[in-house]
């Protein structure tokens, strides 16, 4: 530019130059000097004005140049504060050219699978299966039509499977909105929130309301049953007593094949009582690490084939908990990983660890201080399909006739989770093993108390005659405790519901015989209760004596001066009529 201005001057000069020796050749001396000085005037005026020219564009120049300069500036801070919001999203966001399928992933997403800085990603690194299929599908449909918002609606919501270069699949929302670049290109802009802590906790949400279901069912299924085993025992005591019995050997044989039926299925009944309600835990501030690791090995037994590797450590926290009800659980652990997970042999992880957890924690839990313990196998692993319903009553994958009822896993959910406040969970993948995760509410106060510890039975009770009023909602139940009362030197009465025994009770008071002792179930179906009998009765009759009875309740009033478990024996009712009678 610089020397273009330079030649237009020299052709100036050249010209004037040449109209001077014209002038001086063709007018005399006066003319000759006027024109020159004229000519020169005007080139002046001319380089002047060119050099101003010069002067003015050189400006513009540069402030076109700066103008630029800062535009490019400001591009570069604009996209440095992007790319500092793309990559402080805590949600993972992504874009895709449909036509080579490269991707550009923030921070998040990159932490999020696993990715390192600098790798370049194919849309396939990441997606797998059926989602790679149909996410190719969709791109191609939009390159090949060229109509975007036909084959893709603005803002498309839908849950799926991201993959890390390990092959972990992780369950993601993601919401995608279809454009076209400068170049004419397809690109899917996607934002992505994994859920997988939102899945499990609405799984275990799911389970518990599952489970709540199928306690209160298998709560009344034990109290039905316990009835039954009650009545049989009961007639199976009462022929014990009659005379001639204890001479015959076949029929003592018999006897006690059905007591020992009656025992082994009451056992069954109470594994159901503690799944739907938990039991009655006698409570005390313990060490969890020595119940971990006696039950642990007694759970062994003679499982020589199997070990179990412990990693406790000395400060473990103390817990409020049942010692026999914890250990009852740890050991339907370990036996199910011995049965199910490692059957030809192999070693059982047991770790512990003193954790804290904070507010809206992903295991439904308040937020505290806790004691977490993992129970862990090498096995088989648990299949995808069924490991939702282990936790359920009566649930097995060993064949009819093989060694387990399907309750070990049940109760162990119930131990922990009802009765302790405490949460259970598995986490299994196939041919690599299963892990049951326990946490328990942690006690920092070191000094240990006992709770719920019953009475030592009172020794030397004096025997005498009763008259005794019996409530209960089934007629089979009402004759076997007449009798046995009866066969007890005891005199009885009967009534089908608390209403009815209520005006019993109080005419037999203003006749001037009043009744000694009122024994009731707790559950009367179609009537008053136990618990509202014994409240209105206590309210009239302070001084009244109630022993309640029950095939499901392990809780019951203060008004009560004794509690009876179904099905329960003579002896132990003839021992707790005379306890409570000298109290």
């Amino acid at each position: 530019m610089k020397l273009k201005k330079i030649s237009k001057i020299i052709v100036i000069a050249l010209v004037v130059a040449a109209l001077c020796v014209a002038a001086n050749f063709y007018l005399d001396k006066l003319y000759s000097s006027l024109f020159v000085v004229t000519v020169f005037i005007a080139c002046g005026l001319i380089i002047s004005f060119q050099c101003c020219r010069v002067d003015r564009e050189k400006k513009e120049s540069q402030q076109f140049i700066c103008q630029e300069r800062e535009k490019a500036e400001k591009s570069l801070e604009n996209e440095r504060i992007l790319k500092a919001i793309f990559d402080s999203v805590s949600d993972m966001i992504w874009q895709v050219n449909g036509k080579t399928g490269i991707m550009t992933v923030n921070a998040s997403a990159r932490k999020t699978l696993n990715i390192p800085p600098n790798a370049v990603i194919h849309v396939s690194d990441i997606t797998s299966g059926k989602s790679l299929q149909t996410a190719m599908e969709r791109i191609n449909h939009r390159i090949t039509n060229r109509d975007v918002s036909d084959v893709f609606p603005p803002f498309v919501y839908n849950v799926h499977e991201f993959k890390n270069p390990g092959g972990k699949e992780i369950p993601v929302e993601t919401t995608t909105a279809p454009l076209i670049n400068e170049n004419g290109e397809v690109v899917i802009v996607g934002v992505s929130r994994p859920i997988e802590e939102r899945l499990r906790r609405e799984s275990d949400m799911a389970m518990n309301d599952r489970m709540h279901a199928i306690g209160i069912l298998a709560g009344g299924i034990a109290h039905d049953f316990n009835n039954l085993l009650f009545v049989i025992r009961g007639w199976a005591d009462m022929l014990r007593s009659y005379d001639g019995v204890d001479k015959s050997p076949n029929i003592n044989k018999a006897l006690g094949k059905i007591m020992d039926a009656v025992d082994r299925a009451t056992k069954l009944t109470q594994q159901l009582i503690a799944f739907a309600k938990g039991g009655s835990a006698a409570k005390e501030i313990g060490s969890l690490a020595d119940v971990i690791r006696e039950s642990a090995e007694f759970a062994l037994g003679a499982n020589s084939h199997c070990r179990c590797d412990f990693n406790i450590p000395n400060d473990l926290w103390l817990c409020n908990m049942d010692p026999f009800q914890m250990g009852q659980a740890v050991q339907n652990l370990v036996i199910n990983a011995v049965r199910h997970g490692i059957p030809k042999g192999g070693t059982i992880r047991i770790e512990a660890e003193n954790v804290t957890l904070k507010e809206s924690n992903c295991l439904l839990l308040k937020s505290g201080q806790y004691v977490h313990f993992s129970i862990a196998d090498s096995g088989t692993g648990i299949p995808l399909e069924i490991i939702s319903k282990i936790f359920d009553p009566y649930f097995t994958t060993k064949d009819k006739g093989e060694e387990g009822n399907g309750l070990g896993l049940s109760v162990a959910y119930a131990t922990i989770v009802k009765n302790h406040n405490g949460y259970i969970g598995v986490d299994s993948k196939m041919g690599e093993g299963t892990t049951f995760n326990v946490y328990l509410p942690a006690v920092l106060d070191r000094r240990r108390r006992r709770e719920d510890v019953p009475a030592d039975p009172t020794k030397n009770i004096p025997k005498q005659s009763l008259r005794i009023l019996v409530i209960d909602d089934s007629l089979a139940n009402l004759a076997l405790l007449k009798d046995v009362l009866q066969t007890l030197q005891h005199t009885c009465d009967v009534a089908e519901e608390g209403s009815a025994a209520l005006k019993i009770y109080e005419e037999a008071h203003g006749s001037g015989n009043p009744y000694d002792l009122v024994i009731t179930d707790i559950m009367i179906r179609g009537g008053m209760g136990g618990v509202e009998f014994s409240e209105k009765l206590s309210e009239k009759y302070p001084k009244a004596k109630i022993i309640a009875m029950s095939g499901y309740a392990d809780e019951y009033s203060e008004k009560f001066s004794a509690f009876l478990g179904k099905p329960f024996s003579f002896s132990s009712l003839g021992k707790v009529i005379d306890e409570v009678m000298i109290k």
